[in-house]
């Protein structure tokens, strides 16, 4: 999304805070 790459993420940063949210919940 625009978010993440204004972060200047790439995509494995994106699976990285996916799955923390994930544990999260």
């Amino acid at each position: 999304s625009r978010f993440i790459q204004d972060l200047g993420l790439d995509s494995l940063d994106v699976v990285k805070i996916t799955a923390a949210c994930e544990d999260d919940f």
